[in-house]
């Protein structure tokens, strides 16, 4: 024994339509209008910067400051994980020492 309902396309394809140009539900219990602030920091008053933050700073190109980082005996360098980050002040006494880098 089968059943067949018969669909009208037209008020389905319309209630489609509908559905797509109405308002989207929001969720329960969430607040759309709250946003988490993002305290934003100068440079110069970073204790330690990212490796195109450093760049940027001091002048210095990406690559060459990783390899200095890389480096033995490196003193400006912190590792998070496998994040590098540059210890600002220290790389400020690094350069100031350097005729060349």
């Amino acid at each position: 024994m089968s059943t067949h309902t018969n669909i009208n396309m037209s008020t389905a394809v319309s209630n489609c339509a509908a559905d797509l140009n109405s308002e989207p539900i929001p969720f329960p219990n969430t607040d759309t209008s709250i946003k988490k602030s993002v305290l934003f920091v100068p440079l110069n008053e970073k204790w330690l910067l990212t490796i195109p933050e450093a760049a940027a700073y001091f002048g210095v190109g990406q690559n060459r400051i990783s390899e200095l980082a890389l480096q033995d005996g490196c003193k400006f360098v912190v590792f998070v994980g496998a994040k590098k980050l540059i210890k600002r002040k220290k790389f400020e006494e690094f350069l100031n020492e350097q005729y060349a880098i």
